[in-house]
């Protein structure tokens, strides 16, 4: 989850427009690695995938007592990790759905020294779709609940990603270039912000212009439910409406009001929506499913029995 630590990352890479530690990580690119502590009080099962560049991403399947109706991945903000999602884990579980929590790239006990914003993160994220279809059945729909961080994932895999047909993202940025302009100092001058942005990008290995779930949105086809706490000030309500604005599916916008951007999943307001939105879009695609199936053969067409 977003935090005060980006501004602190920012005053530093913009006062210095230098690398931090091991003169690889730009201080942006640095996230709070906050441990994993025991484990969940549920029944779950460990897994490990590794990606292309060789990061391994660890996580926890919870699987519900009948066959699963979908497959439901919790995607974590900056500076936290899975274990913030345990009770939503609980909550889908024991709604019949399978149910992922794993720790993205840098977080928790995956490995990783960067985060990037979503422009590795997407590809962490299809990965752990594989793994969790390979292991419940590829042909359940697939629902992707995110924050802040998280959020911004969830809605840029969703742009590319067909498997996924129901997005929730609560906090979530409408592009990564805003959050670094509202949050540089207002001391610095354009020089030394485009320099340290050009320092971030080349040991993070990605172009900041290029991370925008707003710009995602537009391909984004399949029912969202977007959240944002009407006292969140560090990525004010502007940045969802944004993204609602450009969204090409069904979509609502839930105003939450007295939440602030930590609290954006903690409120009962906000699982009051998330229950009601992901349940009516797993009806509808339930619906869909069954009318495909048993829609009849077109004219002319041949069938055969043995």
């Amino acid at each position: 989850m977003f935090s005060r630590a980006l501004t602190t990352a920012l005053l530093l890479l913009l006062t210095t427009g230098c690398v931090a530690g091991n003169a690889a990580a730009g201080a942006l690119l640095l996230p709070m690695r906050v441990p994993v502590v025991g484990a969940p009080p549920l029944a779950h099962e460990r897994f490990s995938v590794t990606t292309r560049d060789g990061i391994a991403l660890d996580g926890w399947f919870f699987t519900p007592a009948a066959p699963p109706r979908a497959v439901l991945v919790l995607v974590h903000g900056k500076d936290i990790n899975r274990q913030h999602f345990v009770g939503a884990a609980r909550r889908f579980v024991d709604q019949g759905l399978a149910v992922v929590a794993f720790d993205q790239r840098a977080h928790g006990r995956s490995t990783g020294e960067f985060v990037t914003y979503g422009a590795k993160e997407v590809g962490d994220l299809r990965l752990v779709i594989d793994t969790a279809l390979k292991k419940w059945g590829r042909e359940l729909p697939v629902v992707l609940v995110g924050e802040s961080l998280g959020a911004a994932v969830a809605l840029q895999t969703a742009a590319v990603e067909p498997r996924v047909r129901v997005v929730v993202a609560g906090a979530a940025f409408a592009d990564l270039t805003t959050v670094i302009d509202d949050h540089a100092p207002a001391i610095l001058g354009r020089q030394a912000k485009e320099k340290a942005i050009a320092v971030a990008e080349q040991a993070g290995g990605f172009h900041v212009a290029d991370i925008s779930p707003e710009r995602a949105a537009r391909s984004i086809t399949v029912p969202t439910l977007l959240l944002h706490g009407s006292e969140d000030t560090y990525l004010p309500l502007r940045h969802s409406l944004r993204i609602y604005e450009n969204l090409a599916g069904p979509r609502e916008l839930v105003r939450l009001e007295g939440v602030d951007h930590v609290g954006i999943l903690l409120s009962d307001q906000a699982w009051k929506a998330i229950d009601r939105f992901v349940g009516e879009a797993l009806h509808r695609e339930l619906l869909v499913k069954v009318n495909r199936t048993n829609s009849p053969a077109p004219v002319g067409a041949r069938t055969s029995s043995r």
